[in-house]
């Protein structure tokens, strides 16, 4: 080693989260989330929104007609839960609980 010192900082990374919905029912399209660590420059929201339709684009035959975003933190959304978007709102709403899957299925 040349004797360099480095810093370590702990903190955590920055992480959100951006739904595709189906702007008249809520229901879900698709997820797209960032994780930006320490030090690296984080995208907009505006950047992320973006990039979440190219996304959703590519992974289904819709159109964007009546498709809108919303972008949360990452903390706000449980793994196991399903939900759905209040569309009068621009809400998450949990809707229920995903079954765990047997293992050995």
């Amino acid at each position: 080693m040349s004797g360099e010192r480095f810093e370590v900082h702990d903190t955590e990374p920055e992480s959100k989260i951006c739904v595709v919905y189906d702007a008249r029912s809520g229901a879900i399209i698709h997820l797209h989330q960032i994780i930006a660590l320490p030090g690296a420059d984080s995208a907009t929201d505006e950047e992320l929104k973006a990039e979440a339709l190219e996304f959703a684009a590519q992974g289904t035959d819709r159109s964007r007609a009546n498709v809108e975003t919303l972008v949360v933190a990452r903390g706000s959304v449980d793994r196991e839960a399903a939900y759905k978007v209040d569309v009068e709102h621009a809400c998450l709403v949990e809707i229920g609980q995903f079954e765990a899957e047997e293992k050995g299925a």
